[in-house]
């Protein structure tokens, strides 16, 4: 009847082509943004220009076909700007003494030519270790509560594939199951876990309360973007001492990634105050820190740009996120032809995907170079609509220079004190977070918070439709 010609892959925004296929009995095309009119078709070619904003935004593109009469007939969707895995992963759940009760899970992948480098799991938002995730035994668990079970599968710092599934009360399907993680933050304080009992009846889509399946406070994700002018002003910063942390030994460690090579002698952590929870390094157990570059490599079997990601550094050195931003910087790369601005967009989407308590830190220099596609600004608004928390910290190598950024919240990062100060606000920010698992698929944007919601708020913000 109908169906999209036209496949947004990648980040899109500004005008683009939209091409449709359909049947001899339609009449007229309308396609819609978020339920919204951009356009109308009413004869071949099935082609038209959208304007979709001057920046990205979770958005779903639909074409809708209608009859001689108006009816309509037919209708296809396709969502823009959020997570898309690259190979395909899934759960089997089987075993036990009924469908909601399964004793064993398997994990299945499929990647042409690509073996997986990591493997992470989590129940209920803890690690879980096991021998072989392809097939192993559940540990035990109460049959009367609804359980999350999730993995992220590493095959290069460009591919990842996250894939979640439930079980135990009112689940009986084998397979996993769609649901829609949502990140919120509690009021500062709150120390009582919200269970999905607590946060029954708190969200909405369209009016209309969704089943809350699981409350998690997983483990965390912490993306960094530098500029690479920031690289003296960084090393210089003198970062205490301590050993590297237990969870270098966890599954994964001690794969080598020339991208953080670092030759310089090992550097000492800061100690945050105990009552952050964090420790020294500004992340708690089985959290994983990495670096997105703000050089891309143009793919030669897709015609986009690749920001090429770093492995887990916590894992990779034991270290986190002071020794993370002070060491491993690229060498031999050219200021003048870096996307700053266009790697906090894909480290906001690759954030936003692996369905953690998230965060984003940008570090600018005095005056960075950036040739990206977006303006930062835009690159702003992209991860609030997301959901993704960014912090800027301005290295700063001059006391004469003005701010990089307008954006409020600018933190200085020239010495040890500034730095723990910078950590310590990461840390809190990602502390307060916890993930949603709602039933059903969902933009950000479309959950909203019902008048019985208390403490808590969305992370992701409403982003403006595009004028037409």
């Amino acid at each position: 009847m109908i169906s999209f010609l036209t496949l947004f892959l990648s980040l899109t925004f500004g005008p683009q082509p939209v091409e449709v296929s359909v049947g001899d009995e339609v009449a007229a095309v309308e396609i819609l943004l978020n339920g919204k009119p951009l356009t109308s078709m009413s004869k071949a070619p099935w082609r038209a220009v959208v304007d979709l904003g001057s920046s990205p935004a979770p958005w779903a593109l639909e074409a809708v076909a209608l009859d001689s009469r108006g009816a309509e007939i037919g209708r296809v969707r396709q969502l823009l700007n959020i997570p898309r895995e690259r190979v395909e992963a899934s759960w089997v759940l089987e075993g036990g003494a009924s469908p909601e009760t399964p004793r064993r899970a398997r994990l299945v992948w499929q990647a042409v030519a690509r073996e997986a480098r990591q493997v992470h799991l989590q129940l209920d938002g803890q690690a879980l270790e096991v021998e072989d995730p392809r097939s192993f035994e559940l540990p035990p668990y109460d049959p009367s509560e609804t359980h999350v079970l999730s993995a992220s599968i590493v095959f290069s710092e460009e591919l990842e594939v996250n894939t979640v599934t439930s079980f135990g009360r009112g689940f009986s399907d084998s397979t996993s199951s769609k649901l829609t993680a949502i990140p919120i933050e509690i009021e500062e304080g709150r120390k009582r876990p919200l269970s999905p009992e607590d946060l029954k009846g708190w969200f909405q889509v369209q009016g209309e309360p969704v089943e809350v399946i699981a409350s998690e406070q997983a483990p965390m994700e912490v993306l960094v973007v530098r500029d690479i002018e920031t690289a003296k002003t960084l090393a210089n910063i003198d970062i205490g001492s301590a050993a590297p942390r237990e969870s270098a030994r966890r599954t994964g460690a001690g794969v080598s990634n020339p991208r953080i090579a670092n030759n310089s002698p090992p550097p000492r952590s800061i100690r945050l105050p105990s009552s952050s929870g964090q420790m020294m390094s500004g992340l708690s157990p089985s959290s994983r820190l990495r670096f997105v570059s703000s050089w891309p490599t143009r793919s030669t079997s897709e015609d986009r740009l690749l920001f090429p990601i770093s492995l887990d550094l916590v894992a990779l050195t034991g270290r986190g996120i002071p020794f993370a931003v002070t060491r491993g910087f690229q060498s031999g790369a050219d200021p003048g032809a870096q996307r700053l601005a266009d790697a906090v967009a894909v480290a906001g989407l690759r954030a936003a995907a692996t369905h953690r308590p998230r965060l984003v830190i940008l570090i600018l220099g005095d005056s960075p170079q950036d040739v990206s596609s977006l303006a930062l600004e835009d690159a702003y608004r992209f991860l609030d609509s997301l959901g993704v928390p960014l912090e800027v910290w301005w290295a700063r190598g001059d006391r004469r220079s003005a701010p990089p950024t307008s954006r409020p919240g600018l933190l200085v990062v020239k010495n040890r004190n500034q730095l723990r100060q910078a950590v310590r606000q990461v840390a809190k920010r990602l502390e307060r977070q916890r993930i949603v698992w709602l039933s059903g698929s969902f933009l950000p944007q479309e959950v909203r918070l019902s008048e019985a919601a208390e403490g808590v708020a969305l992370l992701a913000q409403p982003a403006a439709l595009p004028m037409q």
